[in-house]
Order: C-alpha cells, then sequence, then structure tokens
C-alpha cells in the first residue's frame, strides 16, 4: 500500500499560497486576473515536472492528463481561484491534492485502465459567472450566459479573457462530450463545523445543496427626511428591512435541515442620511437539496415581499438572478471511498454540502464523488481559514486509494 509525500503537498501549498498573498495572511486571486494567471502558468510546470501532459482549455481551465491519450478518463480536482481575502485551502487542497496523486502514482508506475486528470476550474467562486469552467467542460454553459457575465466592479468577462490571453469566440471548443468522464472526484475542505464537531476526520457527501439568487427591487418615493411626515412617506428602505425581518421570522421554522436563507447584498439610493430612500435593491440566497423546497422557498419569500409592498405602498419587482441545481453523489463512487477508508483504517460519515462545487456540474455528465477533510471552527472563505495538517494527509492519501480503485 503506497502514500502520498505529504511534505511535497505542503510544500505546493505553500507555494501556491504566494499568487495572490496579502499582508494580513489572506490570500485574492480572483479568476483570470493576473495573480490567477500567474498561479495557473505555476500549476502547468508543476504538473509538467510530474509527468502530466498539461493544457489550458478555451476557457481558462487547467488540464493534466495521466495515462492514455484517448479514452475516458478518471478526473479529479477543484479550484484555485479564491473570494477576496479568502483563505489557502479553499478549493487549492482538492488540485493540489488530486496532483500529488498522479504524482505518486507516476512514480510508482502504476498501470491503470483508464486515464487520470487533474483539473483546476475557472472561477469556480463566480467573479464573473459562478462555476464557470465545469459548466464550459461538460456542455452547460450558454452563449448569452457568456456574453452578459461581468463582476461586481463592471468588468465583462469578454474583456477579463482577452486580457488573459484568451479567445471567447471559441468558448465552446472546452466542452467535452460525457463519453470523456469516467467518473469524477473532488477532495475539499468542509468549510463547516460538522466533521471537527463529531471528530470524525472524513465526510463522504451524498448531495450538494441548489442556490438560487432572487433579484428584489423596492422603489418608493424620495422626500426630505425632515418636513415629510412619518405616516405619508413610501420609505422603500424601511419595506425591504421589513421584508428581512418578516422573512427571517417566518421562514426558519419550517426549513428542511439542509435549507438555508440569506440576504447578503443591500444597495439604497440615493443612500443620504437626510433623504427618504427611493430604491432599494437587495439579493436573497436560498439553497436546498430539493429543488422543489428551493422553489416553495422562492414563492414563499415573494409573498412575503409583495405583501410588504402592498402595504407600504411601494413598488416592487422580482427577478431570478441565478440558479445551480443541486445534485446527488453517485453512490457507486461513494461505496469505492468507503472501501478505501476501511483499507486505511478511517471513520467517515456520510453528509451533505451546504457549499457549492464544481462536482455538482460533473453530476449531470457521469459519476461523481466528494470527500470532505475538517476545517477548523467550521471557518472557510477567510484569512485564518485552517486544517491540521494530518487531515489534509489523510484525506490526500483517501483520494489516492479511491482513485485507484476508480481508475482500474
Amino acid at each position: 500500500m503506497f502514500s502520498i509525500t505529504a511534505d511535497r503537498l505542503f510544500e505546493d501549498l505553500e507555494a501556491l499560497a504566494r499568487f495572490g498573498a496579502s499582508e494580513g495572511g489572506g490570500i485574492t486571486r480572483r479568476a483570470y486576473a493576473p495573480a490567477y494567471q500567474d498561479a495557473s502558468r505555476w500549476l502547468c510546470d508543476r504538473m509538467d515536472a510530474a509527468g502530466l501532459k498539461a493544457r489550458v482549455d478555451a476557457v481558462g481551465n487547467v488540464i493534466g492528463r495521466l495515462g492514455p491519450d484517448d479514452g475516458p478518463a478518471v478526473l479529479s480536482g477543484s479550484h484555485i481561484d479564491t473570494v477576496p481575502n479568502g483563505g489557502r485551502y479553499d478549493g487549492a487542497y482538492g488540485v493540489l491534492a488530486a496532483l500529488e496523486c498522479a504524482r505518486t502514482l507516476k512514480e510508482q508506475g502504476a498501470a491503470l485502465d483508464h486515464a487520470l486528470e487533474v483539473v483546476a476550474f475557472v472561477d469556480e467562486e463566480g467573479a464573473y459567472l459562478n462555476l464557470l469552467g465545469s459548466r464550459a467542460m461538460t456542455g452547460a454553459l450558454r452563449a448569452d450566459e457568456l456574453s452578459r457575465a461581468r463582476s461586481e466592479d463592471g468588468v465583462t468577462l469578454l474583456e477579463a479573457m482577452r486580457a488573459a490571453g484568451l479567445d471567447p469566440p471559441r468558448a465552446p471548443e472546452a466542452g467535452r462530450p460525457p463519453a470523456d468522464f469516467h467518473c469524477y472526484v473532488e477532495l475539499h475542505i468542509e468549510q463547516g463545523p460538522v466533521l471537527e464537531r463529531a471528530s470524525v476526520p472524513i465526510g463522504i457527501v451524498e448531495g450538494i445543496v441548489g442556490i438560487l439568487e432572487v433579484d428584489y427591487t423596492f422603489r418608493g418615493e424620495a422626500g426630505h427626511a425632515g418636513t415629510t411626515p412619518m405616516d405619508l412617506r413610501h420609505d422603500a428602505l424601511r419595506s425591504a428591512a421589513d421584508f428581512i425581518t418578516r422573512t427571517y421570522v417566518k421562514l426558519p421554522p419550517r426549513l428542511d435541515a439542509s435549507a438555508r436563507v440569506t440576504f447578503g447584498s443591500l444597495t439604497v439610493e440615493p443612500n443620504a442620511s437626510n433623504v427618504i430612500p427611493e430604491e432599494v435593491r437587495l439579493r436573497q440566497e436560498l439553497r436546498d437539496l430539493s429543488p422543489e423546497r428551493l422553489n416553495a422557498l422562492f414563492e414563499e419569500s415573494r409573498e412575503i415581499a409583495a405583501a410588504v409592498a402592498r402595504e407600504q405602498t411601494v413598488h416592487l419587482s422580482v427577478s431570478k438572478a441565478s440558479f445551480d441545481a443541486p445534485a446527488r453523489m453517485s453512490e457507486r463512487v461513494a461505496g469505492r471511498i468507503e472501501e478505501a477508508c476501511d483499507r486505511l483504517g478511517l471513520t467517515s460519515r456520510r453528509m451533505s454540502s451546504g457549499a457549492g462545487h464544481d462536482a455538482q456540474v460533473l453530476a449531470g455528465v457521469c459519476d461523481t464523488g466528494m470527500i470532505f477533510v475538517p476545517s477548523h471552527k467550521g471557518q472557510s472563505h477567510r484569512a485564518d481559514e485552517w486544517t491540521d495538517p494530518k487531515d489534509l494527509e489523510r484525506g490526500a492519501n483517501l483520494l489516492l486509494h479511491a482513485l485507484t480503485a476508480l481508475a482500474d
């Protein structure tokens, strides 16, 4: 029974963390930005040095292949882009652990029936378009989405791709037929507290929640804050605040265990302390493992917003901003992961993922599985994100044995 070289994995994690690093310890590596391009080139070099055939596809996915040039491959990886001031393990750990597995198999001279591909999907975090790279690779990316997408600071996806040396009209060339994929396994930090609290080293993901983002706009009337009586106002911000409060009071008691409701973005116009707010735009994010429950949450939220708008005589508009469908993981892949846990003497538990991942896109075209390792205090998307090196090593060795079984 062979194992990965843990020190080499940790050295790679340390090296990758330098791209986009800030003085405060966080990492900002937005898709297509200069730091991201430098990291992609570094990753290609590491893949080449490990004996993989590295390439960058038409949208910027980094792919390294070990084994036969043709035929379906076992894929493993994640992403190397980050949220602003993010941590060093979210996404990057899954990519570099997969690379270390491929490097180990190459050194051991393992003869596998299927090729192994290590993939770093571009823009998983959605600086321009959520899960862009995996959607492009599986043929799920529409041309109109590509042309409309832009970052929060107004840069279009097309501009960002061109600045990174890519040709947007060639984006469809990143698409691959389902026959190219034998299966996909993604190793990831949990980003939540479940495993650490239970003192369980491995989570085997059964399902990934769907994510529905909805934009609500309340439009009232601007007015002087000192001369307009309280009972004569049409205050858009008061309406938005009432909507948020009622939603948080009404929905949580009936939520399924996997469901989440969040309001995280709000814009006020004209945004002056002495002017009654005329327009407020806010975004609601809904998460659940069931598409039916997601739709029910949306309908109930919309009814609450409409009631508020009627009562306070303001105008309301509602539109769905984005939707990533929930996905069930493959029982076949989960079984192979559990068998590998048994061989390595690792305790595991089945669980769902409350965060979105590229695995939910791959699940639409091939058998897919996910492995979680604990996150300290459940913290992620922050500079002090941390996982015990022993857990990182355990997860990588589990991935190695699961990939070996699947590739055979």
